[in-house]
């Protein structure tokens, strides 16, 4: 991952999103990487994790389906209304979110790892890493999900089961394996 800032960068997970995170590397194996490159040596690339995002939205492009991908719509949200999404969809839409929920400008920023403004005088003396307050708005942030995650599936007619995804990502691979035997 390329970032903006120079030397580490350390990243402050929500609790809902570290159970999912420790999840996922269950799924994908002891590796150090999430989301692992075929040959598990590497994190999958960025723009391969947003062509399988669109492989999941089909219903926005306009080609035929394509051999060894995933070709099916699980992924659209709002039955199609607003047009496909995005890997950066889901940072703008956090973004938005800590907005609504009263944090500042900067710690958002800061939560982005976004370079801040200013002069390099005020970057290079004001050292102030703003960790608590990193870790206060990702909190804050996560408690959405969490909460979207415990209610009634009724209540949100525009959600899908992780279940049904996960059963069509199931037989989607199938597909794919036996299209290469």
């Amino acid at each position: 991952m390329t970032t903006l800032i120079k030397g580490g960068w350390l990243v402050f997970l929500s609790d809902f999103s570290l159970a999912h995170i420790k999840k996922l590397h269950e799924i994908t194996g002891s590796g150090g990487w999430c989301f692992p490159a075929t040959s598990g040596k590497a994190p999958l690339d960025a723009k391969a994790m947003a062509k399988q995002l669109g492989d999941w939205q089909t219903q926005f492009k306009e080609r035929r389906d394509l051999r060894a991908r995933c070709n099916v719509n699980s992924l659209v949200l709002a039955q199609g209304r607003n047009g496909a999404w995005t890997p950066y969809d889901i940072t703008r839409t956090g973004a938005a979110m800590m907005q609504e929920f009263g944090i500042t400008p900067d710690v958002i920023d800061r939560c982005q790892n976004h370079m801040l403004p200013g002069s390099k005088v005020r970057r290079h003396y004001l050292l102030y890493d703003f960790a608590k307050e990193k870790l206060d708005a990702l909190q804050l942030l996560g408690r959405r999900p969490q909460e979207i995650s415990e209610t009634s599936m009724t209540d949100h007619a525009n959600m899908v089961p992780v279940s049904q995804v996960q059963n069509e990502w199931a037989l989607q691979r199938r597909r794919m394996s036996c299209a290469a035997c």
